[in-house]
């Protein structure tokens, strides 16, 4: 069966490393780049791409439209607006809005069968829109949030002197400053293994810094590698129907007794999406703190639906 992934915002930074890593990897036999902007520069990566793959595999690789994500079997939204130099990535909320609703209209319209994977940031509400105003199943769209639990496992390695590769757990709540750090799912070769208040502490003092660190280099953009490979993995996991785990941000409707909010969950992922939603046994600071992070999520909810996204505004949307 001919596996086919579409990239809306194929000329960012975002785009642009995720079109080369799930094209060099040969994930999917056909890959099609949607410009959001600069058409003329996502031709420029088609034939760049097209020739570096010469001798390694036989992907193809082209420039297309909206329509073009009808039949995608995954559709990678990497469309955002120009970069601006925040604190904090719910700073540009106001400026992705327009982007997402943009989106919103072309997944509603085109998006057949479709997974989505939403690397918009701030992920939680935009997550949250695109659900709203698309109309599709929640199950379908997907918030980008990997990264944190990426980052979280290297420090983890670093702290307790082990490999990254060796190092498990998850972060979960918001793909910003309320994230949450799950120290209890801390596991080295798939094992338990018990942090330390102070490795803890020490922890949780570096995750304040990603940003502000990334952001003072000053050079217009953010990361881009490292959503391209948490995104390949998502990706082989939904073609592949693996049942994997990761966690994502997903529209909740009773889980973990939230409803109406985007929030970063772990889930179990194949061909249509969130196959099953994970328990989180929670240690009890740690289940306080996703009860917070889930407040502040319904309270952003709250500034979208009133006057910006009324009622009457939202596409009918099914489970």
């Amino acid at each position: 069966m001919s596996r086919k992934v579409a990239i809306i915002g194929a000329a960012g930074t975002l785009g642009a490393c995720s079109a080369f890593t799930l094209a060099f990897e040969g994930v999917c036999d056909e890959l099609v780049l949607i410009p959001h902007r600069r058409e003329n520069l996502v031709k420029l990566y088609q034939i760049d791409l097209q020739s570096a793959l010469v001798g390694i595999n036989d992907t193809k690789i082209r420039v297309g439209s909206k329509e073009d994500i009808a039949e995608a079997d995954v559709v990678l939204v990497c469309a955002g607006p120009p970069w601006r130099q925040i604190t904090s990535r719910m700073e540009w909320l106001n400026d992705a809005l327009p982007v997402t609703e943009e989106v919103a209209e072309t997944l509603r319209r085109y998006c057949t069968k479709g997974v989505v994977i939403n690397q918009t940031n701030p992920v939680e509400p935009t997550t949250w829109a695109l659900r709203r105003l698309s109309g599709l199943p929640r199950k379908r769209i997907l918030g980008y949030s990997y990264n944190d639990t990426l980052r979280f496992r290297g420090l983890v390695g670093q702290h307790l002197g082990y490999s990254s590769t060796k190092v498990g757990g998850f972060v979960v709540g918001e793909h910003g400053s309320h994230q949450v750090l799950l120290f209890s799912t801390v596991k080295i070769d798939g094992k338990p293994f018990p942090v330390e208040q102070k490795t803890r502490a020490e922890i949780l003092a570096e995750i304040p810094k990603i940003v502000p660190r990334l952001e003072t280099l000053g050079q217009g953009r953010m990361v881009g590698w490292t959503c391209s490979v948490g995104a390949l993995a998502q990706i082989r996991a939904i073609l592949d129907d693996t049942g994997e785990v990761f966690p994502c941000s997903v529209v909740l409707d009773g889980e973990y007794n939230r409803r109406n909010i985007s929030a970063t969950v772990p889930v179990r992922l194949g061909r249509a999406g969130v196959q099953e939603f994970m328990a989180m046994n929670l240690e009890p600071g740690e289940q306080e703190k996703v009860e917070s992070c889930f407040d502040y999520l319904a309270s952003t909810v709250e500034t979208l639906l009133e006057p910006r996204y009324p009622a009457s505004r939202f596409a009918t949307a099914s489970v």
